[in-house]
């Protein structure tokens, strides 16, 4: 298999969740054969796979290419957070957004590594910002609405897609988020939800960067970007989303008392984000309802693989039986 091959042979593998046949193809190369694009790979595929020590040591291997490399600093990062090290990671995560890195998941855990290494500090100078959030006033002159073909509870909503999403744009000096809502069932699920966006100017130019930072956002397929100028104008809808996505719906009576004095609905979830890993938890969700818990899982690969990924352990843990399997997007 030729290099150029075997990177897209990588690359189809990430997308299906399938990382340690990465970590089996490029191990098989030679030393001289494993070039920095293929190290990096080898630390994303570890990174996946939660070897995150073993990743870095990849990483460091090829520290002097990755200097100014924008991915070589994420990467690093990623694994440094994951392994208790967040106040380590920030640098990392600073100097990939320096370099270019406009992804909202990296801000989004710059933020959950400056909050985490604030928990860990044994003492934080009173008065001084610590968090690196830009404060900066802006006056809205046009509302762009991310309306979400997803089932997040908000703080899911918050913590995954909003608190990211709001310090990327105010470090750019685009706007800011100004709050989220969610659209419920007669039953009081939540069917869809919404983030509005506030920002700076109002130009075409303005409209292409924020539906390229949506479009790079982890969201469900038939998601919608709007967009309408405050000093009036026709409004615009886009269309947006990369993943799929499956709920799994477990009856609360559907099962002998003794089963749920055994059992709960958080190994159940533990267990789906083990199976699924990228492929199905880059944003979950949950809904404790009248008669059923719902768990809500989108992620790339498409809902049939990730559904198959998890066919087996629903079909033979006690609460999954005559479980609810429904598909979201």
């Amino acid at each position: 298999m030729n290099r150029e091959t075997l990177l897209k042979q990588i690359e189809q593998w990430h997308a299906d969740g399938n990382h340690q046949e990465i970590e089996d193809a490029v191990r098989a190369l030679p030393e001289v054969g494993r070039d920095f694009d293929l190290s990096c790979m080898l630390a994303r595929a570890l990174n996946n796979l939660s070897r995150y020590g073993d990743a870095l040591e990849i990483l460091e291997s090829v520290r002097d290419q990755g200097r100014d490399d924008a991915l070589w600093h994420y990467r690093v990062a990623y694994s440094l957070y994951y392994l208790d090290r967040e106040a380590d990671s920030i640098p990392h995560f600073e100097r990939a957004i320096a370099l270019g890195d406009d992804h909202p998941d990296t801000y989004q855990m710059l933020l959950w590594a400056k909050k985490a290494a604030k928990q860990h500090l044994d003492a934080k100078p009173e008065g001084k910002n610590t968090d690196g959030e830009a404060r900066t006033a802006f006056v809205a002159k046009a509302i762009a609405t991310l309306e979400l073909n997803m089932r997040l509870q908000p703080n899911a909503r918050t913590m995954r897609l909003e608190d990211g999403l709001d310090l990327m744009l105010r470090d750019k000096g685009l706007g800011y988020v100004n709050g989220g809502g969610s659209q419920l069932s007669p039953e009081g699920e939540i069917t869809s939800c919404d983030i509005e966006i506030k920002l700076a100017e109002d130009s075409p130019e303005i409209i292409e960067t924020i539906l390229s930072i949506a479009k790079k956002l982890d969201i469900a397929k038939g998601s919608k970007l709007k967009y309408r100028a405050l000093a009036g104008g026709t409004e615009v809808e886009y269309p947006i989303g990369k993943l799929e996505g499956f709920a799994v719906y477990i009856n609360h009576a559907n099962q002998p008392p003794e089963v749920w004095q055994k059992h709960n609905v958080n190994e159940v979830a533990d267990e789906l984000h083990r199976l699924l890993g990228n492929n199905g938890t880059l944003v979950f969700s949950h809904w404790n309802g009248p008669k059923e818990v719902a768990l809500y899982f989108y992620g790339e690969g498409g809902a049939d693989a990730m559904q198959a990924k998890a066919k087996p352990f629903l079909d033979t843990h006690p609460l999954c039986q005559n479980c609810r399997i429904v598909r979201l997007a």
